[in-house]
């Protein structure tokens, strides 16, 4: 479990300058939301600190089927929300 808590907090602490490096864009859309999540977990792989089964259990998976378009996110409709998406979520309005 602490594994778990351990790379949730990576990810939070990883996520500000993949975020800012979009500041020019005015809307967090399906595909940068994606975008930005990959750029997190290669980050979070190469620095070997977290097992690739933990980092597995945060992300999304394709099977929630969320989008991957230009419409703007929203979870309207979505019950499961993966951690990475969440952490996004939270910091885009105060990075962004």
């Amino acid at each position: 479990m602490q594994a778990l808590f351990a790379a949730e907090a990576a990810i939070r602490e990883g996520l500000p300058p993949i975020i800012q490096r979009h500041r020019t864009v005015g809307r967090l859309t399906w595909r940068l939301l994606h975008q930005i999540e990959v750029g997190i977990f290669a980050d979070l792989a190469a620095s070997g600190c977290h097992s690739a089964p933990v980092l597995g259990m945060l992300r999304s998976s394709g099977l929630m089927r969320y989008p991957q378009d230009e419409s703007v996110v929203s979870l309207a409709g979505h019950r499961a929300v993966p951690v990475a998406f969440k952490a996004i979520l939270d910091l885009w309005p105060r990075l962004h």
